[in-house]
C-alpha cells in the first residue's frame, strides 16, 4: 500500500510528469501487445505451412553419413514412421562462364515432397505430372538463371 500511496502523490504533484508516464506506459503495454500478436501469427502461418515448406513431416540431417544402425534406431524410436527417403544436400559454388555463386545443391529422390510439390514455368508439376530429372540435367529456381546469367538449356 506504501508504494501505490507514493506513486499516487508523485503523479499528483506533478501534471507533466503524469502525463508522460502514463503515454509511456499505454506505448509499452501496446508495444507488448503488438509484439504477442506478431508472434501468434508467426506460429500459427509456420504451423500451417511447415509440412509444405520441409516437404516432410521430420528431417534427420548430418554432416556425415548416416549410418545404417542409425537409420534403424530411428525407426526404432519412430514405430509409426510410415515411409522415408534418403537425400543429399550440400552447398557448393556453382559457376557459368560469367559468373559464380555460392548455392545448396539438393538431390531429389523419387518419392520427395511428402507434401506439397514443385510447379514448373510450363504449368507441370512435380510429384504428379514430371519425372524427376534426366542425367546431366538440373531443376533450378528462376533467380538462379538470372543470377549466373545463364538460358534455358544452357
Amino acid at each position: 500500500m506504501l508504494v501505490l500511496e507514493l506513486v499516487y502523490k508523485a503523479l499528483a504533484r506533478s501534471k507533466s510528469f503524469s502525463l508522460i508516464f502514463i503515454v509511456n506506459f499505454s506505448l509499452a503495454i501496446a508495444a507488448l501487445s503488438y509484439l504477442q500478436f506478431f508472434k501468434g501469427s508467426m506460429e500459427t502461418s509456420l504451423d500451417t505451412r511447415a509440412k509444405s515448406l520441409l516437404g516432410a513431416d521430420l528431417v534427420v540431417s548430418s554432416r556425415f553419413p548416416i549410418t545404417s544402425k542409425q537409420e534403424e534406431d530411428v525407426k526404432n524410436k519412430l514405430p509409426q514412421l510410415k515411409g522415408f527417403t534418403k537425400g543429399v544436400s550440400t552447398v557448393s559454388m556453382i559457376a557459368s562462364k560469367s559468373r559464380a555463386r555460392l548455392m545448396e545443391v539438393v538431390k531429389i529422390n523419387e518419392g520427395y515432397p511428402y507434401y506439397g510439390g514443385l510447379v514448373f514455368r510450363d504449368k507441370s508439376i512435380y510429384p504428379k505430372g514430371e519425372a524427376l530429372p534426366k542425367a546431366n540435367e538440373v531443376w533450378v529456381y528462376k533467380e538462379v538463371l538470372d543470377l549466373l546469367d545463364l538460358k534455358l538449356g544452357e
